[in-house]
């Protein structure tokens, strides 16, 4: 039985969530934007506990030249599997649909409406006037204008002339637009956080310096799943839809990496819906780097197939792409007639 840890970032202001794209104005030059996403990578839930970890531990040493997913193992633990994020709003979940689609126009769905979109992609009938969703969730932005130091010394600032760059941060918002109170959410397998028991526990998430409150959710993401989607059923055998909730990366062309993929699973795909880009894992603070580049496969597109699944086994070993211990590639099942 997996011992499983589920966490809840209370987010109480605007965030930055870093996209592609360098920001610091020595490279950019003059003037630079930061853009951010509507959702934290993977990589930046992971900093964050590797960060409060390395904290209260100072017999961890980590060698400069261990890649970013090393690393983690490192401090976190080579056995501990993070699954998400997702997003909870008014006791509901909702998972990044970040994929264009010409009847689709939110952001974030709720899992109700993530089964509705799968069977009608499914189906060969593609009776796509069902899939009229509106957004329940908004994210609108806002941008901020900030100067470059040139020292910071003693209490004085002191601006380089003519170094200006903007920072877009995101508010949460309702379908008419009012700033709405929203939880991340991680499922964690085989981490001890008894350390951070207490409640409302200030932590860094995120660039430029945000903060969220972090808490223990009484009830895993995981069982949320099972009882919105899955029921009582614990496997599942015909055609099944992959819903990814987060962006999977790898390291070779993504179609060849799906194939070889879906041949490790025993798995038969018979459709697939979604965009590709290429992304960065996030930023590497202590080295001041980024990590590497990969081909990305977006959030919330979808694979059909058939075969055999057994619903929580496949949510914790899907280990779909690079660096899916630490919640890249994360799936959901979803059970089709």
């Amino acid at each position: 039985m997996t011992q499983v840890t589920t966490l809840r970032f209370r987010i109480v202001e605007p965030m930055l969530f870093r996209a592609q794209g360098e920001f610091d104005p020595t490279t950019r030059g003059t003037y630079s934007r930061a853009r951010s996403l509507s959702m934290p990578l993977p990589s930046t839930i992971a900093g964050a506990l590797a960060t409060i970890l390395l904290s209260e531990r100072s017999n961890i040493t980590l060698s400069s030249d261990l890649d970013w997913v090393k690393a983690l193992e490192e401090i976190l633990g080579s056995s501990t599997k993070i699954r998400g994020p997702y997003l909870m709003f008014n006791d509901e979940l909702y998972v990044p649909f970040s994929i264009k689609h010409p009847l689709v126009k939110a952001e974030f769905l709720n899992l109700e409406d993530v089964k509705k979109v799968c069977t009608i992609i499914a189906s060969d009938a593609k009776d796509y006037q069902k899939l009229n969703i509106k957004p329940k969730i908004r994210v609108k932005k806002e941008v901020r204008t900030g100067i470059m130091l040139e020292t910071r010394d003693k209490g004085f600032k002191i601006a380089k002339e003519g170094y200006l760059y903007n920072v877009e941060f995101i508010i949460y918002g309702s379908e008419t637009h009012e700033s709405i109170n929203v939880e991340i959410l991680v499922d964690i397998a085989n981490l001890t956080l008894d350390s951070l028991r207490q409640r409302n526990i200030p932590i860094r998430l995120g660039g430029e310096g945000r903060i969220a409150f972090l808490n223990f959710a009484e009830k895993s993401v995981l069982e949320i799943i099972k009882d919105k989607i899955w029921k009582d059923k614990e496997r599942h055998s015909g055609k099944v839809a992959l819903y990814l909730v987060s962006p999977a990366i790898f390291k070779e062309k993504v179609s060849d990496a799906i194939n070889k993929w879906i041949k490790s699973k025993g798995l038969n795909l018979k459709k697939k819906i979604g965009e590709t880009e290429i992304i960065s894992a996030g930023f590497n603070i202590k080295e001041n780097v980024r990590k590497p580049i990969y081909n990305s496969l977006k959030a919330g597109s979808i694979l059909i197939v058939e075969g055999n699944i057994r619903f929580e086994e496949f949510y914790w070993n899907s280990d779909f792409g690079e660096g899916s211990s630490f919640g890249f590639g994360t799936i959901i099942a979803i059970p089709l007639a």
